[in-house]
């Protein structure tokens, strides 16, 4: 899977799940139910990171 769509992947399970995705700084913050995460590239992050 390209960094691309793992980043479109992200953004549409935080979209499925009430999870923000806000700018901060030269990075992103995903903010929502049960998550409080930091990121420079939604591309690193992995789905069991915002499921619980």
């Amino acid at each position: 899977m390209t960094a691309r769509a793992r980043r479109h992947l992200i953004r549409t399970l935080c979209a499925e799940l009430g999870v923000s995705i806000l700018p901060f700084g030269v990075g992103m913050l995903l903010r929502g139910p049960a998550v409080y995460l930091m990121c420079t590239d939604l591309g690193d992050v992995v789905p069991s990171e915002l499921i619980t």
